[in-house]
């Protein structure tokens, strides 16, 4: 009984231990933008909270299972025995594996706790960050090149005083196709994480591209009615 006892001690001793590397792991991996970040802390706080409730109450409910084992035991092979040795006994058995539970639950408690406090920390830094961030200033002038495999095209988007449409003129400068200029507008929808949204009426499609942490450039965009090996990018005057 003692060496089962010693054992037992010695497993649930390293729990915390395994239990904080996973969530260094976790915390590790969410690794984000902005509300993304957001998000993908708060799927890993609970993730990490339903994997350590899972270690906990596993080990929890099988050390509730070896006490009425023993139990048993001692009770079982108590004939013969004295009563007061009998219950002294199982007085010790109770006494083992209570201490032995309700210190696995403190350690499971206190876990909880600081993986709580630790998530809402990161999750405040990530929200001061966001709200730090100054309005998105979309300049005045875009430089737009716009490359296929086969063709290219080079336009200047000017903004309209005031608002967030842009009046866009190309021209085709290599590939099949005519050389004569054209013009189309473009609405700025908005920015998330620096991740860029832009309408084009004619095509009723979107542009999407990614801004340069400096803000001055995009590069390697896409837009909805792209094929294979076509992209876009910008240069952004102020």
């Amino acid at each position: 009984m003692l060496l089962k006892e010693m054992c037992l001690v010695r497993i649930f001793r390293t729990i915390p231990l395994c239990s904080l590397v996973l969530l260094f792991c976790v915390t590790i991996l969410s690794t984000a933008e902005a509300n993304n970040q957001i998000q993908q802390l708060e799927n890993s706080r609970r993730a990490t909270i339903q994997r350590i409730n899972t270690i906990y109450n596993g080990r929890i409910s099988w050390m509730s299972e070896q006490k009425q084992e023993d139990l048993d035991l001692a009770s079982n092979q108590g004939w013969g025995v004295n009563r007061g040795e009998l219950s002294r006994q199982i007085e010790r058995i109770n006494r083992l594996w209570d201490q032995m539970i309700n210190g696995a639950r403190q350690r499971q408690q206190n876990l909880l706790t600081w993986t709580n406090a630790r998530y809402d920390r990161l999750i405040e830094e990530e929200r001061r960050k966001y709200a730090q961030q100054p309005p998105l200033d979309i300049g005045s002038t875009w430089r737009v090149v716009e490359s296929c495999p086969d063709r290219k095209w080079i336009a200047t988007w000017k903004l309209r005083p005031g608002t967030k449409t842009f009046d866009g003129t190309w021209k085709q400068v290599s590939g099949p196709g005519s050389r004569t200029p054209f013009s189309d507008v473009i609405d700025f929808k908005g920015s998330e994480n620096r991740q860029v949204s832009l309408y084009r009426r004619s095509l009723n499609g979107t542009y999407t591209g990614k801004l340069t942490p400096d803000g001055a450039k995009i590069k390697g965009g896409s837009a909805s009615w792209y094929y294979s090996g076509c992209y876009w990018t910008a240069e952004i005057s102020k």
